[in-house]
Parts: C-alpha cells; structure tokens; sequence
C-alpha cells in the first residue's frame, strides 16, 4: 500500500546534513578566532603609532562576543540533533522499520499501541480496506485478501501457524515487535509481581520468543526490562548447535560451559545480548546508563547474573538495577553482583536441573579446594530428604486420621452420641526458606510443584502469586517505583550464533 509523502514523516533526521551544518559553524568560530589573532598585534601596533592608550573595551572584543554565539549554537544545534537521532532510533526500533524510513504517522501510532511492526500495520490497513469493499468486490479480490490473513497470522504467531522456530541469519537488527507491556493493578506491589509473571509467562511461549531469540521490554520512560528464556534443547539433548537456528540458547555448546564461571566472556547467550545492547545505546535506542531490570528463566537466570556481573555492561552500557532469575543454581555468582544490584534467585525444590547445576558446581568448588562456597543455601538432596520424612510422616497420619473419623461415625450410629476427635495435623518440618546474601541479594528456595520435573515456568509463576514474604514484596514494589511497570514495547531480538 502506498501513501502520498506528505502524509508521511522519516524515521531519521538527515545526519549527514546536520553534521555538516554544525561544521560549518565550527569552521565560522574558528575562523573568527584566527582573524582576532592576526588583528590583535597589528591594532595595538596602531595605537602605538597614534599615541593613544589601548582601550579597555577594544573592537576585537566583538569578535569575540560572535565567536562566542556562534559557539553556543553549534553546540545546540548538536545537542538538538543527537536528541533527534535518538528519538528517531528508539522509534525505528519499536516500529522494526530501517531509519531512514517514510512512515505513515497515524500507522506508526496505531502499531506501536497494539503491538505490531510498522509492516503488519500496513498489511493490517490493507486488509481493512479489502473487507469494507462491496460483497462481490470482495468475492473478486479473495486471493488478496487470504494473501494478507495468510501473512498476518504468520506475523502474529510463526510457531504456531508454520511450526517455525527462528532461522539462520543471526541478524538482531530486524526485530519482532510482540504484545505491548500495559500493567493496571491497583497497587504498586501487584504491579510489580504482574511485571515477573508476564515475563516468565513470555520465556514459556514459543510464538513469542523464538528459540533464537531473547526479549526486550522498551519502557515509555527510557527504562529496559530484559526477559531471558533458557536452553532449547533441555529436553532434547543432542550434540552441537540446533541445526535450524544455529541458537547460542544450546544446552551443551553455551550453557554448560557457562555454568563454571560468572564470567561473560564465557557466556555466548550473554556477549550476544551484550553486542545488542552496545548496538542501541551507539544508534540512540537506548539511552547510555537506561534502569534495566533482567528477568531470567533457567540459563537465562545465569545470563542475567553474568550480564549484571559485568562492568561493561552494568556501568557503562546499562545501569542494572535488579534482577530476578527463576530455575537456576546461581550460588557461585552472588560474590559477583555489584551492591547497586537488586537480586533475588528463586529455586524449587523439585527443580531437577537445578539439583543437577548444584551437584556440578558442588563437584567445582572440591576440586578447586574452595570450601566455604559450599555454605550456600541447603543442599538440595537434605531438602528432599526432609520433604520425604514429611511426606512419612503425614501418609501415617493420614492413616490414623481416618481411623478416627471411623471411631466417631461408630459412635454416633450405635450410641447416638457425637464426638469430635481432633485430627493430627499436617507436618511441616520446613517451608520455604529466604535467605540473604549480604544486603542486595536474596535466595528463596520454595516447594512448587512437579511440572516438567519442576522446572517449568508454570512453578515458578505459581510460586510468585503466592509469594508474601515483606522482602520479596518489597522488590516487587521496588520494581514498580523504579519505573519497569510502565507502559512499553515489547521486542524479541536473534541470538543465533553469528560464527556458526
């Protein structure tokens, strides 16, 4: 569909233009500048020669004053439009469009508020137009409009429609653009607790993160969330990196290797994610030092703490200022997070994968003679050792129970008597355990359930709408003060391995 261009604007300023423009003024100051030093001497000279004092207030002081001007409006100008460039930037980004592009104005609003590319906001518009044609205009133009749904539907969900699940250009530049972050709840602790739950919900759905990508919320006021999905191929193993994605999201490639250290630099997923976020903040995207908060889902949770980790990254690049990981064994990494870290590590105990990351990082810290590291958290075999005499224990109680719900239903039919026994309650040896690592970080081990060997999302979410903790309430609140619950657009950008 095509739109007349003056009912269009540019994605972008004409930089190459304005720069020139700033030059120019910069080549004036200095011109100025130069002729006030070549006439300075030869008017002193000139007093000299009519016998006259050199006045306090000389001529050349205006030159100076212009000088001055000129120099205040170069840098202005520059400041106005590295402003433009910016907003131009983030623009293209939410849009997914190049800068550079003409854009429909009222296209562009009506995409970044419901979430579309600015490309399926002109399709979307097309088909619009196709179905208010007359009826048999439409039965005439039926290919066209199947075209437009056909592609529609693939835009909104290429998983579910064509079973496809990324693709091999390792190219995070065109992104796509998902559902827009709009959190209502009443008070600021929901929203925030809303803000983790629509995050791990994300990381749970392949139509919105492809297995070669990662998300990333931009806030309406600058701030970023990231919402990190785990390993592709948990529960498929295989050798190598996925064939069809070539995704840096790989079990025994990246993961593995990643969990021996809280380094990025050894950490594929994190330096991938990591050369995005310096590619934005270098066009304008994302402001230098934007608040980010990082919600991360099993190796997604040790990107996180290896990103937050980072000096480059939080410090230079972004300022993150907390993090939540879900499913993950992140004991080892806590010495590393800065103490302007927020971080709180949430572990089921049913967890399969993270008693496994456990008992490997267990096996580190012996072979490396580093005891102490060892002190972290409960072992996750003791935990399930108590849960198992739990369970004992109330199987056996159960069993009383019933006998005396018997005894009284006895009773009461032969003597006609009522009688109330009081049951043996349910035992609970331990409940879920929150436990502080100096004053930025907190570990909260809880008992959720058993879905995919309880490591799916779905445990974890549970687990956060019950959770009442007043710590962990107060990070949700948190979260919301510091601006992650505001409106944003939601984009999911490539991880594939670049050098496959």
């Amino acid at each position: 569909m095509y739109f007349s261009i003056f009912r269009c604007m540019r994605v972008a300023i004409h930089t190459e233009r304005h720069q020139e423009l700033v030059d120019a003024y910069e080549h004036a100051v200095d011109t100025i500048r130069d002729a006030r030093d070549e006439l300075a001497p030869l008017l002193s000279r000139a007093y000299q020669l009519l016998d006259e004092p050199y006045p306090a207030h000389p001529p050349l002081r205006l030159l100076n004053e212009a000088a001055g001007d000129l120099r205040l409006d170069a840098m202005d100008l520059k400041r106005r439009g590295d402003f433009l460039i910016e907003a131009d930037a983030a623009l293209a980004l939410k849009l997914s469009a190049r800068v550079g592009d003409l854009v429909n104005p009222t296209l562009a609003n009506d995409a970044i508020a419901r979430g579309w590319t600015y490309h399926e906001a002109e399709l979307r518009q097309e088909l619009s137009a196709l179905r208010a044609l007359s009826t048999d205009e439409q039965i005439r133009r039926g290919n066209d409009i199947r075209r437009l749904e056909t592609a529609i539907s693939i835009i909104e969900a290429p998983h579910t429609t064509t079973g496809t699940y990324g693709d091999l250009d390792a190219n995070f530049e065109d992104v796509r653009v998902g559902h827009p972050l709009r959190i209502r709840s009443a008070t600021p602790e929901q929203r925030g607790r809303d803000l983790l739950i629509r995050a791990l919900d994300n990381t749970a759905d392949q139509d919105t993160i492809l297995r070669d990508e990662f998300q990333a919320i931009i806030h309406d006021n600058g701030n970023l969330t990231l919402v990190l999905p785990g390993v592709i191929d948990l529960s498929s193993p295989g050798i190598g990196l996925d064939r069809d994605t070539n995704s840096v999201r790989d079990l025994d490639q990246n993961a593995i290797p990643s969990s021996h250290s809280a380094l990025l630099t050894d950490n594929k997923y994190g330096l991938r994610i990591r050369d995005w976020i310096q590619a934005q903040v270098l066009l304008g995207a994302i402001a230098q030092g934007a608040e980010t908060t990082i919600v991360g889902h099993s190796y997604g949770g040790d990107t996180a703490l290896d990103l937050a980790a980072d000096k480059q990254v939080n410090g230079v690049l972004l300022n993150i200022t907390h993090v939540y990981s879900a499913a993950y064994h992140n004991e080892p990494q806590f010495s590393s997070v800065p103490e302007h870290t927020t971080v709180i590590a949430a572990q089921n105990i049913y967890d399969v994968p993270v008693a496994l990351e456990e008992a490997g990082a267990t096996v580190d810290h012996v072979l490396a003679g580093d005891w102490e590291s060892l002190d972290h958290g409960v072992p996750a075999s003791s935990r399930l050792y108590v849960e198992g005499v739990e369970a004992a224990i109330d199987g056996a109680a159960w069993v009383v129970n019933q006998s005396i719900n018997e005894v009284e239903q006895a009773v009461a039919s032969v003597h006609d008597i009522s009688i109330d026994i009081p049951e043996i309650p349910a035992v609970e040896l331990m409940h879920d355990r929150i436990a502080e690592f100096d004053h930025n970080v907190l570990l909260i081990e809880f008992e959720g359930g058993l879905t995919g060997v309880g490591h799916h999302q779905s445990n974890y979410t549970d687990y956060l709408r019950r959770a009442d903790d007043a710590r962990v309430s107060d990070f949700f609140a948190e979260l919301d003060a510091a601006g992650f619950t505001e409106d944003g657009t939601t984009v999911s950008i490539d991880v594939t391995d670049p050098n496959a």
